[in-house]
């Protein structure tokens, strides 16, 4: 493989940048009434919880929501940790992404403003239960409840981050990238000229390890959307086994499902895109399958030859390199 970046010519890497405060701090072994260290083989120590469980979850819900989307139409790279987005997929993502990061905004926005006043109301809720924070760390070895307090509550608010920082705690951003493989080159230098042959050894070790990783990679993305492919269809026949109705949101699903095969597929599993083609054209328009058995068994054929078709591995190497022949890798 001569140039492995042209891989590069099919998608692009993508890496998502999510930051926030996450509003919790861990216990320490005063605050559960050990004078000295924790035994950790025994005992994991909780968190202190600085703002409320509804809008600690705020941000972290939309970093689940743009990570899934982001599983959805990706392909985990085998070099840099990245996940890989065929071309096709590109555009789509951007336009989820930029709305998640404009409801990121608005979220961020939301929680500096009343960034006062949910710490005032936190804190205040940490002084109503202070008797019961009392009773667990204090217990029956006595002191001063006042200067306790005022010990827990000095310590608690140091936790908090400055109401003219916070902002800074929050992001949202993404990156679309490519990685190359190192050239060694020689060099002059008289200290680096000692380690020319080690550098041009390990740059060699480095590519011949990545043209194995990138073919795993390709056989991999065969391998994924073949067994997706396989669970989308056996769902359906096993309804059908189970005499249940085939529903138009089942139909549906199959639609969607081929609609993301054809995204997804840039590597050209050409023998499963054409079943796929055939299911929809000839199953999946303008038949109603409810009370209408002969329609239903023709489709769980077809069905079950899609899926005979996927779960048959043994082409895969024929499509991976036909894709490099292609593209001349």
């Amino acid at each position: 493989m001569k140039d492995l970046n042209k891989i590069f010519s099919q998608g692009i890497l993508v890496d998502l940048n999510i930051r926030y405060w996450t509003g919790q701090y861990k216990l320490n072994q005063y605050d559960l009434g050990f004078s000295g260290e924790v035994p950790e083989e025994l005992i994991t120590l909780g968190r202190k919880n600085l703002i409320p469980k509804d809008i600690r979850a705020l941000p972290r819900k939309i970093e689940s929501k743009a990570w899934y989307r982001v599983e959805q139409v990706s392909f985990p790279f085998p070099i840099g940790s990245a996940k890989f987005v065929p071309e096709p997929a590109i555009p789509e993502l951007i336009e989820f992404l930029t709305a998640c990061q404009n409801e990121y905004r608005d979220i961020t926005n939301y929680i500096v403003g009343h960034y006062l006043s949910i710490r005032r109301a936190t804190l205040n809720q940490f002084r109503k239960k202070m008797p019961e924070i009392y009773k667990v760390t204090v217990g029956n070895n006595g002191g001063n409840y006042k200067e306790f307090t005022e010990k827990f509550m000095n310590a608690v608010e140091q936790l908090y981050p400055d109401k003219s920082t916070i902002r800074s705690r929050y992001s949202f951003e993404w990156s679309f990238f490519e990685v190359s493989l190192p050239n060694y080159r020689k060099r002059s230098d008289r200290f680096l000229a000692k380690r020319a042959e080690e550098n041009e050894r390990l740059t060699r070790e480095y590519r011949n390890r990545a043209k194995k990783e990138i073919n795993e990679f390709l056989h991999e993305v065969v391998g994924s959307l073949r067994a997706q492919t396989v669970d989308v269809c056996s769902f359906v026949v096993n309804k059908i086994k189970r005499g249940e109705v085939i529903s138009e949101r089942n139909i549906n699903n199959l639609r969607k499902f081929i609609e993301r095969f054809e995204t997804l597929n840039f590597v050209g599993d050409t023998a499963i895109h054409q079943q796929l083609t055939d299911l929809r054209n000839n199953y999946l328009h303008d038949i109603k399958y409810k009370n209408n058995q002969t329609a239903t068994k023709q489709l769980q054929k077809k069905l079950s030859e899609v899926m005979d078709a996927a779960k048959d591995l043994t082409d895969v190497s024929s499509v991976t390199g036909q894709w490099k022949r292609r593209i001349r890798i």
